[in-house]
């Protein structure tokens, strides 16, 4: 073989390794979502105009006498219709220009007003004086000039301003002859219905624009278009501003109603299709009106079987409205009359349908929707539903196997208890008395969604709730249905992570007797890349990761997402600074196959990934000499799995099982594995601490502009991308006492001194002002009299006394200043056992010790605190403070969430972190790495110090600062 075949079969099986690799990537990324959205519950989104889910009929009662007028709506009200669909035709309306005939119009509004009927006005059809000379012998075709159309437009909203609770702005536009001589061009009816929109808005603001109803077809253009291609178009253009409301046609078109949507087929499951193409653009907060929509099916339940499907699969849909009323209206062969006007099966089916009694469907209502029935004192109005009295009841029969209730929680104490089926709100905490309560108090102010029940059989259901005090607080926002519909395939996500584990081992296999072609070709491929220094590769990749965050779309993302892959593939070490600098940032996450992940997440997968490969081609395998940290790690991933056997509530375990323990213990790995030499060393340190800054800067920006801040006491409190001033205080306070080591103790002159040192030194002081002005407006009680003293003095009291005599001194000096400046209120409140912050850290250790004394040796299990304490522990002294996630302390949230081996654990870390920081700070001679090291001591000393009030570590961002700092303690021997 000669070397050009040589080289041309090399890179054939790089390029088939490379293809396996993404295979298996995509193939675990799919394993990832579909695990994920097994494990969630999607909350249904509140679209107010999809609320209301009565039935109509489309009727042309314009060519009616007024007799058969009056005799078709009183039978439409006697049906039970709520809505009625009439084409107002501008060519009968305005048949000269200026010249407007209302006569008709006007008994037809008139009478929909008398017999209850809420009118969808059609706009359409031009009259001979407004259309093209191509288009003289077509009424249905578009106007030449929009103008005139507005006009138009205008006049009828104008009249029947208040009285008209909709406007369809054109019918069809996306087939002949509704578009004229021309093919049909979705951004000309865009300009059209710009027109309509604007005009109708400004004679009647209240009323609802509906974008023209597409017919279902499945051309691609030309005379006619699919109305799948026509709205992808429509919103490309800019329409999604001109409509409130999507009209869509649903007809079985003759298939079975289970059929599944397939863009080229007509059937009934289409509509989803077009739901599709909205929620693609963002567009999930418009509603959907099936505005003419009819079923061929032969058997009598054919009617109902085609609503109550829309209802349950469907909660985006409004009002549904029949095809035609009377056998010579467009689609007369849907007809509910006969020729001699006698109703036929289908009016029956309709009129049972609107008889039956109001429920709530899948979807979200409003307070004073008709499916809740109050009792009692309350005063309910579309804004919310106040309470009136104790004792009020509010019933909500509903169908689906979810119920989430919108509160508006205030500064006021008010609890609501909730049954289902006349059993306890299964998804709720019990009280002592062992009823399921809602928790109405928030000093924040909130309005949140609270899951009220779920995993329901899937049938019709009643919940009661009763209200305990809360008047005057308009507390009930309104209610959200779910159907949490089995996907058919529990098994898929098990069958592709198989899949991706069998892919990569195809990989492995066909990759291992080439590995040393393979690295030699990845060597001649990538040497260049690699060649280039470290700061400039880490920057091509934190923008790689910034273009993941921009990427808009799942195509979009995934090519991010590849390009950062292959980027770490090259260099996996460049993974590990990038991780480091985004901790702070992990709560804003990246959108992908309907779910959310936190950069941080993917970061060390894709880093993980990429050291894997690299180490599987080299055909190096080995593995640092394991330390006692290391063992330790390996306790807590080990005692963290093991508490899944207990967790009572296994999904949340499950999430922080991965999120917090794993994901940061694979980082631990990591790093064990690639940190190497002072240079890489410093690489992570300088991003961590960059990223410290970057957030502490964030959070000053926002007190300077008065955004994003939390009030208490009188103080505003920043929290950067934080819920809490507290989570933004307990990172910050980890990595104060490094820059602070750095910056006070470190080389000012070049004499013995690396110029690196000396910029290090000026740039850590500028992080270290940052940092602590940050710290200071975070108001963090115990970031302020435990965590930064604690650490500031341990720094101080190991570089000597006159070190230790200025830290106390200055200590009280910025204590002494910082009363000044704020008042004392936030300090001597603390004094108060009786009430505020204090008292109710006392009740929550007495409740904690309580769940500890039923839990001694296995605790409560990952992430199950809330559950166990709001809904059992908690003492009625404490009712203001239900929600409490973990015990704020160290040893007890340990003890709670891993049981006494979770407890010996933490100390076994804690004690082998200190004994080989305190062995290196006495070993490395005077220069950074002992400051280096001096700092990691301190910002220990803070997780314990803080940590005695609070949260510690079981947060993403403090779990993974957790295990750099116990790798950094050992990295410096290296």
């Amino acid at each position: 073989m000669t070397i050009g075949e040589t080289q041309a079969s090399r890179w054939k099986v790089a390029a088939l390794v490379l293809a396996g690799l993404a295979v298996a990537a995509l193939l675990a990324l799919g394993a990832l979502a579909a695990w994920s959205g097994a494990a969630g519950i999607e909350k249904t989104e509140f679209i107010p105009l999809a609320a209301d889910k009565s039935l109509g009929v489309n009727a042309d009662l314009s060519k009616l006498d007024a007799a058969q007028r009056e005799a078709a709506l009183k039978a439409m009200e006697e049906a039970g219709f709520g809505w009625l669909r009439q084409r107002f035709s501008w060519r009968a309306i305005e048949p000269r220009r200026g010249a407007f005939d209302w006569q008709v119009w006007d008994a037809i509004v008139a009478g929909a007003e008398r017999h209850g009927l809420q009118l969808i006005a059609v706009l359409d059809g031009t009259p001979a004086w407004a259309r093209r000379d191509e288009d003289a012998a077509n009424p249905f075709a578009p106007p030449a000039r929009n103008r005139d159309f507005g006009d138009f437009a205008q006049a009828v909203a104008g009249r029947y301003a208040g009285r008209i609770a909709a406007y369809q702005i054109w019918d069809e536009p996306n087939i002949a002859p509704h578009w004229g001589a021309r093919e049909i061009d979705p951004a000309a009816y865009d300009r059209l219905l710009r027109e309509g929109a604007i005009r109708v808005r400004a004679a009647d603001p209240g009323a609802v624009v509906l974008a023209a109803a597409l017919a279902p077809n499945v051309e691609p253009g030309g005379a006619n278009m699919s109305e799948l291609l026509f709205l992808e178009a429509l919103y490309q253009a800019g329409g999604a501003e001109w409509f409130d409301v999507l009209a869509v046609q649903p007809y079985d078109f003759g298939q079975p109603l289970e059929s599944a949507a397939d863009a080229a087929r007509l059937n009934w499951a289409r509509v989803a299709l077009l739901r599709a193409v909205m929620e693609r653009y963002g567009d999930r907060g418009t509603a959907v009106w099936a505005v003419s929509f009819g079923s061929r099916g032969p058997e009598p339940e054919a009617v109902p079987s085609v609503v109550t499907r829309a209802r349950l699969e469907w909660p985006w849909l409004g009002p549904m409205l029949w095809a035609a009323w009377s056998p010579q209206d467009s689609h007369g062969e849907y007809a509910l009359l006969n020729d001699d006007g006698v109703p036929g099966a289908a009016y029956g089916a309709l009129q049972d349908l609107a008889a039956a009694p109001v429920i709530a469907w899948p979807g979200s209502y409003p307070a004073d929707h008709s499916s809740g029935r109050y009792e009692g004192q309350w005063r309910v109005t579309p804004s919310g539903a106040d309470i009136g009295a104790s004792g009020d009841r509010l019933e909500i029969p509903f169908r689906g196997t979810r119920l989430d209730l919108t509160v508006r929680r205030g500064d006021y104490r008010a609890f609501l208890f909730v049954t289902v089926d006349g059993a306890l709100a299964n998804a709720l905490p019990r009280d002592s008395e062992g009823r399921a309560y809602v928790v109405l108090y928030d000093p924040e102010l909130g309005t949140e969604s609270v899951t009220l029940a779920a995993g329901l059989p899937d049938r019709e259901h009643l919940a009661e709730i009763v209200a305990e005090r809360g008047w005057g607080q308009w507390a009930i926002v309104g209610w959200s249905v779910g159907r949490e519909v089995d996907g058919g395939a529990p098994w898929l996500p098990a069958a592709l992570a198989l899949g991706a584990l069998g892919v990569l081992a195809a990989t492995v296999v066909v990759a291992w007797p080439q590995r040393r072609a393979l690295q030699a070709t990845l060597a001649e491929s990538v040497g260049r890349y690699r060649a280039l220094d470290e700061r400039l590769t880490l920057t091509i990749t934190a923008l790689a990761a910034v273009l993941v965050y921009a990427a808009n779309g799942t195509g979009p993302t995934l090519v991010a997402l590849g390009i950062l892959g292959g980027l770490l593939l090259l260099r996996p070490a460049t993974g590990l600074p990038l991780i480091a600098l985004a901790l702070p940032f992990y709560q804003p996450g990246v959108a992908l196959l309907g779910k959310v992940f936190s950069l941080v997440e993917i970061l060390v997968l894709l880093t993980a990934v990429g050291w894997g490969v690299n180490r599987l081609l080299s055909g190096r395998l080995q593995w640092p000499q394991l330390t006692t940290l290391d063992w330790g790690v390996v306790a807590l991933v080990a005692v963290a799995v093991l508490s899944l056997l207990w967790a009572e509530h296994l999904r949340e375990a499950a999430r922080e099982l991965r999120t917090v323990v794993l994901e940061s213990a694979i980082y631990y790995g990591l790093l064990r594995a690639m940190l190497r030499g002072r240079r890489g060393v410093w690489l992570v340190v300088d991003a961590w601490v960059l990223g410290g800054a970057a957030v502490a800067l964030l959070g000053i920006a926002q007190w300077a502009l008065g955004q994003n801040l939390i009030t208490a006491e009188g103080v505003w409190r920043v929290r950067g991308f934080y819920g809490s001033p507290n989570n933004l205080a307990l990172y910050l306070g980890r990595l104060l006492p490094l820059v602070v080591a750095v910056s006070v103790f470190g080389p000012w002159r070049a004499e013995g001194s690396q110029p690196s040192s000396r910029r290090r030194r000026w740039l850590y002081g500028l992080a270290t002002l940052l940092m602590a002005g940050a710290l200071f407006l975070t108001y963090s009680r115990g970031a302020w009299l435990l965590g930064v003293p604690a650490s500031l003095l341990f720094i101080a009291a190991l570089r000597g006394r006159r070190a230790l005599l200025a830290t106390a001194g200055l200590l009280l000096v910025t204590a002494v200043g910082g009363l000044a400046a704020v008042g004392g209120e936030r300090i001597t409140s603390l004094l108060d056992i009786t009430a505020g912050t204090t008292f109710f850290r006392l009740q929550l250790w007495q409740s904690s010790w309580a769940m500890i004394r039923d839990h001694p040796l296995l605790g409560v299990g990952l992430d199950n605190f809330l559950y166990a304490y709001r809904s059992h522990y908690v003492l009625p002294t404490a009712w203001e403070e239900f929600n409490l996630s973990h015990p704020h302390n160290l040893a007890l949230d340990f003890w709670l969430r891993l049981g006494v081996a979770g407890l010996v654990v933490i100390s076994w870390l804690l004690i082998g972190f200190f004994r080989r920081g305190w062995q290196e700070y006495r070993r490395l001679p005077e220069g950074e790495m002992r400051l280096l090291v001096l700092g990691l001591m301190g910002g220990m000393v803070n997780f314990v110090a803080h940590g005695l009030v609070d949260n510690a570590f079981f947060l993403v961002d403090l779990a993974f600062v957790f295990m750099l700092m116990l790798v950094l303690v050992q990295a410096t021997r290296s």
